[in-house]
């Protein structure tokens, strides 16, 4: 047997020695206790008044310590352990939903700026499908509204007897001219002229010098100037230029006098829009047989 050996027995021994009275006095004072304790209760009982306070002071001697042993210290290790991979698992797991919170609100972002973008692409393509509809309904009124032009115009009679002029207008559209009016005037004046001016485009304003009520597609109305056919309406005005430029016929001929006819008529389509065309023609090369009629430079239009 070694040192150490003997020396650990030894000191068992001693510490065996040293506790055991100690272990007796806290034995006799433990028992000494209790009797005092059942002394009171039962006195209590007997006179039904509140027991008296009992201090119990128990004395461990300073040298004697408390310590764990090995297997409840590997049990608060384990413990331990788990708190920490749990605390771990819940961190990660707290990490792992508020990425995925994140990852969501983004989505979410996406989709409300999608779902906008798409509503913006909505407006423009009903925009642009309400413009190809009214462009097509433009179009097809176009198509199908009435257009009242010159068709013809000629001189059928020029000599000293008088000048007769006939202009011819024909609706070219697909549907009838409501409301049809020829506001006329005769020009004579020793000027060449490119078109009507403004102070006589304005005289056009006066009653008109032929009018019809509609005029079906493919008809005409014919304006016919100079010797006035029976039942022709003309303006007084005009009527005095045409006795004039039957007394002036020579100067007609000669070019030192021009001739122009130059009006508007107005006229309204199946949907009540209205519309004008613009003419203007003058005589022109007296040489040739008949002379002709020649159109204006300017003036001649048609909306």
């Amino acid at each position: 047997m070694d040192y150490v050996t003997r020396q650990f027995i030894n000191l068992t021994k001693k510490f065996r020695k040293e506790l055991r009275p100690l272990l007796s006095k806290l034995s006799r004072t433990l028992d000494e206790q209790t009797k005092a304790i059942r002394e009171s209760t039962k006195a209590a009982k007997t006179q039904q008044s509140t027991p008296p306070e009992i201090v119990s002071h128990v004395h461990l001697p300073e040298s004697v310590e408390i310590h764990k042993n090995a297997q409840d210290t590997a049990s608060d290790k384990r413990y331990q352990k788990k708190m920490i991979w749990l605390s771990s698992l819940t961190l990660i797991a707290i990490v792992v939903y508020a990425v995925l919170v994140y990852l969501q609100w983004r989505e979410m972002i996406a989709a409300t700026g999608a779902a906008q973008q798409a509503i913006v692409e909505a407006r423009r393509n009903r925009l642009q499908a309400e413009k190809s509809l009214s462009a097509t309904i433009e179009q097809f009124r176009l198509e199908q509204r009435a257009w009242v032009g010159m068709s013809a115009y000629a001189i059928s009679q020029f000599n000293p007897a008088g000048i007769v002029s006939t202009i011819t207008f024909t609706n070219n559209g697909k549907t009838p001219a409501h409301n049809v009016k020829a506001h006329a005037r005769i020009e004579v004046t020793n000027k060449v002229l490119t078109g009507p001016s403004k102070q006589q485009i304005e005289i056009l304003n006066g009653p008109p010098w032929e009018q019809k009520p509609d005029i079906a597609p493919t008809v005409g109305i014919v304006l016919s100037v100079g010797k006035t056919p029976s039942g022709q309406r003309i303006t007084d005005e005009n009527r005095k230029i045409v006795e004039s430029l039957n007394a002036n016929f020579q100067a007609v001929k000669d070019q030192t006098l021009h001739v122009y006819y130059f009006g508007i008529i107005s006229y309204e389509d199946i949907n009540q829009r209205p519309h004008t065309t613009n003419f203007c023609v003058f005589i022109g090369d007296t040489t040739s047989s008949p002379p002709g009629l020649n159109i204006c430079p300017e003036f001649n239009k048609m909306d």
